[in-house]
């Protein structure tokens, strides 16, 4: 009875704010509707026995290629279904990429490729890029001075 009671007084107590919107946004949603998939791709069944891939959250600091490619890895073990991997890909996010995940609008995810499109779309300038001769020449050392003739290096 006490439980009961806890939860009737639950129910009627105001929506407390906070200051955080994405947390207001979360809060006044249904949980089971917060997520940018369709219809089609909740309703993926995921495997009875599986466990949580054992892949390092990415969290928009790092290569996002290397991150889907790992993603794809591990879940394959799991699943051929790509809406099973569009369910579980949400799981292997953190920080600013998790961020971005709960912004996606409703229904805008239809296929594993819409949603990695997406993401490497976003995170795209986290790439490592690989050094050139025009990016090697314009290092500065300093605030001005260029390494334009670095010394050779000296034998030991």
């Amino acid at each position: 009875m006490e439980n009961r009671a806890r939860e009737s007084w639950h129910e009627h107590q105001p929506f407390k704010a906070f200051p955080d919107p994405l947390i207001n946004r979360i809060m006044r949603t249904n949980l089971r509707s917060f997520h940018p998939f369709t219809d089609e791709v909740m309703r993926a069944q995921l495997p009875q026995r599986w466990s949580w891939p054992n892949l390092e959250k990415y969290s928009g600091t790092s290569d996002p290629e290397a991150h889907v490619k790992a993603h794809m890895t591990q879940t394959q073990l799991l699943s051929m279904d790509m809406d099973v991997h569009c369910r579980l890909f949400p799981t292997t996010l953190a920080g600013m990429a998790l961020e971005w995940y709960y912004y996606l609008p409703r229904n805008s995810v239809d296929s594993f490729e819409t949603f990695c499109g997406r993401f490497l779309a976003r995170f795209a300038d986290c790439k490592p890029m690989a050094a050139t001769s025009t990016s090697l020449h314009n290092v500065v050392q300093g605030e001005t001075k260029r390494l334009e003739n670095p010394p050779p290096p000296k034998d030991g």
